[in-house]
């Protein structure tokens, strides 16, 4: 196994109530559950399955980790990773009728690193926009309506911060905080304001165009 190309985290449960996972870089013949890719939704799903007791969980993540990595917190440098062996840089599939200045087709960021497409994308979290989840199920994508998710993302969640609004879950596996706004952002949404555009205070909240 190559560390710079692949890291393996091993979370063996002991059969007690408490426990400290075992993370390891050594790989055994077999394993119960195998998670590929240690992204957000990766790493909280090995997480989960290691409360199984006497479970063995095996997450593989093709990147390198993102610890100490000075650019993955960064609103303003984050850029940097998008263009760098952090990021699978997959195309998009050429398009007929949008895209039209970029030639039809566009990259498409998937990250390959510890934490995934988060950590190439100043750790931001977003659940998606209610509107969308409803349009897929009016297109026939039953059980998919922001009702039926909605539930789902808050027994996620764990927000760590007292000032996260109420709708956003506690005691999920997914810590949830808040990034305090900087000279860069505040000058961002000032400048923002005055050609007209909506500042957005709270990002998970129904709007269609916002800064």
């Amino acid at each position: 196994m190559v560390k710079s190309t692949l890291v393996a985290l091993l979370l063996t449960l002991l059969a007690r109530k408490s426990y400290d996972p075992m993370i390891t870089n050594d790989v055994l013949e077999e394993y119960d559950f195998i998670v590929v890719g240690a992204g957000a939704s990766g790493a909280v799903v090995a997480r989960g399955l290691s409360d199984i007791t006497g479970m063995t969980v095996l997450l593989l993540e093709a990147g390198e980790s993102d610890y100490n990595n000075p650019l993955v917190p960064s609103a303003i440098k984050y850029g940097k990773l998008q263009q760098s062996s952090y990021n699978w840089n997959y195309d998009m599939a050429k398009q007929k009728y949008s895209l039209l200045e970029m030639g039809k087709n566009a990259k498409y960021p998937g990250g390959k690193i510890l934490g995934g497409s988060t950590s190439i994308n100043a750790m931001v979290y977003l659940r998606g926009s209610p509107h969308d989840y409803d349009s897929w199920e009016d297109h026939g994508a039953k059980g998919w309506s922001w009702k039926d998710v909605e539930p789902f993302f808050r027994k996620n969640e764990n927000a760590v911060d007292d000032k996260i609004s109420e709708k956003v879950g506690r005691g999920g596996l997914l810590n949830i905080s808040i990034s305090y706004e900087n000279l860069f952002t505040a000058k961002l949404k000032t400048a923002a304001g005055e050609i007209g555009e909506d500042v957005l205070k709270k990002l998970n909240r129904q709007m269609s165009s916002c800064i």
